[in-house]
């Protein structure tokens, strides 16, 4: 295999391998056609090998006594070479953004450079990549890691086809003015104060550069937004979503709480921003998700014959209707919901409102159909949607005992439908960035060797994040990937391992008394739980733990849901392991979750200091850094 994932690979077996092979300087003179010219130090010999998975880049510069460590133009190849890809391509990539580079020694003058070609994201006009360089032995010398490159378009190209192979190009703009929503106003609106112009010079469905904004400007802008959302962004941000339209649409659904104000001021004015019935606005909020989900509950159980016999005692409700025991605190969080969404009566009592029974009613409001579309077209709540059809239609088989849920969330024992709804999308992103970037500057900073164990690391999610960042700042001296199952452990150890020898691999039981004394020989400096310290029955006792398997000084570094979904509790709280609490009076009532101000309590009395980096009001999740009590 000429592209091993460890530090080396076979150089003489990926030239073999390659299937094109095309001269560096004809992908130069291709950018050069597009108007982005590299010439003297900027440019490098030598040409690009297309191979199944990666291309190769056999690159040289010339040998001198004046040749700094790290030559800008091997480096620049990194971003020149994808360019081989796009045959008849009109246009160049532009560097903008360079998340971490690393080094054991300075680049030889002769060099390899490798591009897993899998791993190239693409996201509005941004190409993000990174690039591996060896010796010509094809030993690992240095890595250039999220190098993100800016699509600069050749002037006067067409747009591009459906059919073209990266990126699309937005139509033309007709000349008349749009509507401008409600998220559209804010945005504009700050955007404008900080480029020291009137809101309404700035067209919503314009890029930037048309607009007349250059990349320094636009990689300025992101503080305007972070100062906004109140938490910290991609510095590539604006390439991904390019128009302050396109911005608004990723932006809205994840910060509710920083668009209502604007949305609820023009509700019912602005032309196009309220469903006619439901009187639901443009941007979509997780209280709009709920909702849906609750109105799609509602059908559901009255096809187990709830609320047809009228108003009826809410005890002994699931034995009425067939649902097993181990869904009754199922069912009366199920109640919960279609009371908080105004369709039952919050009570003793279970009954129908009158909103209920119209919402009850497939034909009787349009609106849900057009909430479930907006639905369907945002990518965020688009991840999750069908998944939650799928539990919502199979309720009463589920409820009843006749279908359990696990062949719907682990289709033949597979992870990979979880993984794909909840993992992935910019609010686990930037929780996970949080955790690394909270990590990697505690073993910056410590000036020795530190010991880091993850519980419950499982598919390796916030895993795959955190070790890059490590790396970056020279790795730690031990890093204990742990879970309760063996086959998380192996899958880890083949996708993290190579060219990683501080990993460790473990069983750590959080419940059980001195377990992590008994799987390493001293403290932790730093422990990781990500997602996984809810899913356990006694949080006091797990924190006393935790505790006493930290040195005085050490981080728990906790990521963590702290509001109650329901898109959750139609999916995960339908697993047993949802339930398995028994300190009832910690958690937020119908679910395991405990809310950033109660996580901070229960800290507090353990012992802990602590801090929310990523703290946002109403938001979904937060990373809570602990530090343990005692000297450093």
């Amino acid at each position: 295999e000429p592209f091993p994932q460890g530090g080396s690979f076979d150089v003489a077996a990926a030239r073999a391998a390659a299937t094109r092979r095309t001269p560096l300087s004809d992908v130069y003179a291709a950018d050069a056609r597009a108007g982005q010219v590299y010439t003297g130090a900027a440019r490098a010999d030598g040409e690009v090998w297309e191979c199944p998975g990666a291309l190769v880049a056999d690159l040289a510069v010339p040998e001198h006594a004046d040749r700094p460590a790290f030559d800008p133009a091997l480096l620049l190849a990194g971003a020149v070479a994808p360019g081989s890809l796009r045959t008849g391509e009109p246009g160049s990539y532009l560097p903008v953004h360079v998340a971490s580079f690393r080094a054991s020694r300075a680049l030889p003058a002769r060099c390899v450079a490798t591009i897993d070609t899998s791993a190239i994201r693409s996201s509005g006009e941004l190409l993000t990549l990174s690039v591996r360089f060896h010796d010509e032995r094809g030993e690992l010398v240095a890595e250039l890691e999220g190098l993100s490159s800016k699509l600069v378009r050749t002037p006067g190209a067409p747009p591009r086809t459906p059919a073209s192979p990266v990126l699309e190009t937005a139509p033309s703009l007709p000349p008349e003015r749009p509507e401008v929503g409600a998220e559209e106003t804010v945005l504009r609106a700050v955007i404008a104060e900080r480029l020291g112009c009137a809101p309404e010079e700035l067209d919503v469905r314009a890029g930037y550069f048309e607009l007349g904004i250059d990349s320094a400007q636009v990689l300025d802008l992101v503080s305007t937004v972070e100062a906004l959302v109140g938490e910290k962004q991609s510095p590539t941000l604006l390439f991904e979503h390019t128009s302050i339209r396109d911005l608004a649409a990723h932006l809205a659904p994840r910060y509710p709480h920083v668009f209502a104000a604007a949305t609820r001021a023009t509700a019912g004015t602005t032309t196009g921003t309220t469903a006619e019935a439901g009187g639901w606005a443009e941007g979509l909020t997780p209280e709009d998700a709920d909702r849906w989900v609750a109105r799609e509950t509602l059908v559901r159980l009255r096809e187990l014959g709830l609320f047809a016999a009228g108003p009826e005692p809410k005890e002994g409700l699931a034995a009425r209707y067939g649902v097993v025991a181990k869904y009754e605190r199922w069912l009366d969080e199920a109640m919960r919901l279609l009371a908080a969404a105004g369709f039952a009566a919050d009570g003793e009592v279970v009954t129908l409102t009158e909103a209920g029974v119209r919402a009850a009613d497939p034909a009787a409001d349009p609106a849900w159909a057009d909430l479930r579309g907006r639905l369907a077209a945002d990518s965020y709540w688009a991840s999750q949607l069908s998944l939650v059809e799928e539990c919502v239609a199979a309720l009463p088989a589920v409820l009843t005992g006749a279908r359990p849920v696990t062949e719907i969330l682990f289709p033949g024992g597979s992870l990979d439908r979880m993984t794909t709804a909840y993992q992935g999308n910019s609010i686990a992103d930037g929780l996970n960035r949080t955790v690394a970037e909270t990590v990697a500057a505690f073993v910056r900073d410590s000036g020795r060797p530190v010991r880091i164990g993850e519980i419950g690391a499982g598919t390796g999610g916030t895993t795959a994040v955190v070790l890059p960042a490590l790396d970056a700042v020279g790795g730690p001296g031990e890093y204990w990937f742990t879970d309760l199952s063996p086959a998380f452990l192996t899958k880890a150890e083949d996708r993290f391992g190579p060219g990683r020898s501080y990993l460790r691999y473990g069983r750590w039981d959080v419940e059980r008394p001195g377990a992590a004394e008994a799987l390493v020989d001293g403290p932790f400096d730093v422990v990781i739980a990500s997602n996984v310290l809810h899913a356990t029955r006694d949080l006091r006792r797990v924190l006393t733990n935790v505790a006493a398997a930290l040195r005085p000084g050490g981080l728990l570094v906790i990521n963590e849901v702290t509001r109650k979904s329901a898109l959750l509790t139609l999916t995960f709280g339908l697993l047993d392991g949802w339930w398995l609490y028994d300190d009832e009076d910690l958690r937020i009532p119908g679910a395991p979750l405990l809310s950033a101000p109660g996580w901070e309590r229960l800290l507090c009395d353990h012992g802990f200091a602590v801090s929310r980096p990523s703290a946002t009001d109403g938001a979904f999740a937060e990373v809570i850094v602990a530090t343990a009590g005692g000297a450093g």
